[in-house]
């Protein structure tokens, strides 16, 4: 599941660039040393000690191999965000709410949701969860829809509309003033996080 060992991910990542970075470090440090005792023809002592003296830009090139790497990590997350279909993507969401201390209660019926995917329930309040897992950005009609299905509920405290992309401008006026949370595909992968 996409971000479940997301963090972990980064500590490996660092991890191994930090280890590349000493021996790479250590390796020119030890340089001169290991020139002089050895009979290496293509290289001398003073080339050696020269190459020690610009070790240190090692930890700059660390770094920047930590940098990619953990950019790599948060970019293979986000493709894998959006290869779910949308049936693994409303469980990836139910999992995160569960995690983030939500009550998940899954719909009783099969079939058509009614706009409701599953409810989740933290400190007393009860609320609707949508999951849209959309190629393209989610539109007012779908936040109007919601809005509706909140109003024929009595026992709901609001609404969350959450997608793998994003909403547009009209959708995120529409939900402003209502009790309609709107989480897109950003916000969604620091829940995970």
């Amino acid at each position: 599941m996409p971000g479940a060992n997301s963090f972990a991910d980064y500590i490996q990542a660092l991890y191994s660039a930090l280890m590349l970075t000493i021996a790479f470090w250590g390796l020119l440090q030890l340089g001169p040393v290991l020139v002089a005792a050895s009979d290496l023809q293509w290289i001398t002592v003073r080339d050696a000690v020269v190459a020690r003296s610009y070790s240190h830009w090692a930890w700059l090139a660390g770094g920047v191999v930590a940098f990619y790497r953990c950019r790599s990590i948060r970019n293979t997350r986000d493709r894998n965000l959006h290869q779910l279909d949308w049936e693994q993507f409303e469980v990836l969401v139910a999992d995160v709410y569960r995690r983030n201390g939500y009550r998940v209660e899954a719909r009783q019926k099969k079939g058509a949701d009614g706009g409701i995917d599953f409810h989740a329930v933290k400190r007393g309040k009860h609320y609707i969860v949508q999951c849209k897992r959309w190629s393209n950005r989610v539109g007012v009609p779908v936040v109007r829809e919601m809005a509706g299905v909140l109003a024929a509920q009595s026992r709901v405290a609001g609404v969350i509309i959450v997608t793998n992309n994003s909403f547009t401008s009209e959708a995120i006026a529409f939900a402003s003033n209502k009790a309609i949370e709107l989480v897109n595909g950003d916000q969604l992968q620091r829940m995970m996080r």
